[in-house]
């Protein structure tokens, strides 16, 4: 699907008229992070327990909706407490449904010939994320210190955090192969309570699904960051669809700088599988006793 705002429309085969036994693939990949809207328009799939005959479903990635209904629309899977997409009970006619982002969404359509309904329209509507906004430069505010850490093989690293302000530059070998195992320990000081911020200058990490081949993992105490992909969608497999911090987000933009608390070491581990050769990536990661950056022209990203 294009970069910009959009709208489609997918129905069953021969809409309007009874079906008999169907299987129907249907699968649509961003190019780019977009905001994804789902709306019912016509829904008339035999209903049966646990959606076992006729279904539509869709998928993404370890997440499944399975839907059945013809008065009302149901998710097998669901939950009668659960207002999230994928874990929702009941949905309604006409009525837009965000769905998280992903960057591969299947439909499947799946009748058993036995039922006389009418299918399905639905209306996959797309959009842009809300524009950036930008903290402007505050001239007093200096940062205390620059320092670049390049990440190799079978290296080891702990850096010290200061009380101060300052940013840290960490990259991978340009281009890498196969990385074992280096990591690198940002040292937490429990003397004072500072915020670090997350801004993705250059990544190209091999993508595939669960980041299970070559990933960037970033660990603070129970939460962590496994990212893989390319610069137009940065994929953390172990995200989640709150979009709040760091940790909790499963893509992320190269425009954006995401916020985190600093309450322990910050581990980052950087591992391939060796079966391809990408550029790599460069990070940078600034600390603030602050919720905001002030040592440079910075932007926030509040999706």
């Amino acid at each position: 699907m294009p970069c910009k705002d959009n709208s489609i429309t997918i129905k069953s085969d021969s809409f309007t008229n009874s079906y008999g036994y169907s299987r129907l693939l249907f699968r649509f990949l961003p190019d780019c992070k977009l905001d994804i809207f789902v709306k019912f328009k016509f829904f008339h799939v035999n209903y049966s327990k646990n959606c076992i005959k006729d279904f539509l479903s869709l998928r993404q990635h370890s997440k499944t909706a399975k839907f059945c209904g013809e008065s009302f629309i149901m998710n097998s899977l669901g939950s009668n407490t659960s207002t999230e997409f994928f874990q929702r009970k009941i949905y309604s006619i006409k009525h837009f449904y965000q769905i998280p982002f992903s960057i591969e969404n299947q439909f499947t359509y799946q009748t058993d010939g036995l039922s006389n309904n009418r299918g399905f329209i639905i209306e996959i509507k797309t959009k842009l994320p809300k524009p950036i906004m930008m903290i402007k430069k505050r001239k007093s505010d200096v940062l205390h210190s620059l320092h670049t850490i390049e990440l190799k093989d079978y290296e080891n690293k702990v850096y010290k955090l200061s009380c101060e302000s300052e940013s840290i530059i960490i990259k991978s070998l340009e281009p890498y192969q196969s990385i074992e195992n280096t990591s690198l320990i940002l040292r937490h000081s429990p003397r004072c309570k500072m915020y670090f911020f997350v801004r993705f200058i250059e990544f190209d990490v091999e993508y595939s699904p669960n980041c299970q081949k070559d990933y960037l993992l970033m660990t603070q105490n129970s939460n962590s960051a496994k990212l893989c992909g390319n610069e137009s969608s940065i994929f953390n497999s172990n995200g989640s669809s709150k979009f709040e911090g760091f940790f909790n987000r499963w893509y992320y933009s190269m425009q954006g700088v995401y916020i985190e608390p600093i309450v322990n070491d910050i581990r980052i581990v950087f591992k391939t599988d060796g079966s391809s050769q990408r550029n790599g990536f460069s990070i940078e990661i600034e600390t603030s006793f602050t919720e905001e950056i002030f040592g440079h022209p910075s932007y926030c990203d509040f999706l």
